[in-house]
């Protein structure tokens, strides 16, 4: 039990201060994302080890399902918004859709090429 406790421990720890700094910056970046970079970037340096947030991480990801409900009822309730919008939205969707996967293929030939030379 203590195993992980410690383990959620480190996790909230850098969630919160991630909620700080979101707060105390007015909110221009999501706390959530702050505290999961800060959280990669002491895995990176070596703050912490990876076997302290290891055993979690693995339990979140299993269960990652679970965080996506609240946004499904979110979208379910707001049907009579979106049915309206359904053809830009998707348009978006698309059009982001393909231009990240052509700046990507770009990138990698760019890079490939580069490399070989």
């Amino acid at each position: 039990m203590l195993y992980w406790l410690k383990q959620i421990f480190y996790v909230f720890i850098f969630w919160e201060v991630g909620q700080l700094i979101s707060f105390f910056s007015g909110g221009l970046y999501s706390g959530n994302v702050i505290g999961m970079l800060l959280l990669f970037f002491a895995l990176l340096s070596g703050l912490i080890s990876k076997n302290k947030v290891a055993g979690i991480s693995k339990v979140l990801l299993r269960n990652m399902v679970l965080f996506f409900l609240p946004l499904i009822a979110g979208l379910i309730s707001a049907v009579q918004i979106i049915l309206p919008n359904l053809i830009p939205i998707i348009a978006a969707f698309l059009l982001s859709t393909l231009s990240v996967l052509a700046v990507v293929g770009l990138l990698e030939q760019f890079l490939e090429n580069k490399w070989k030379k």
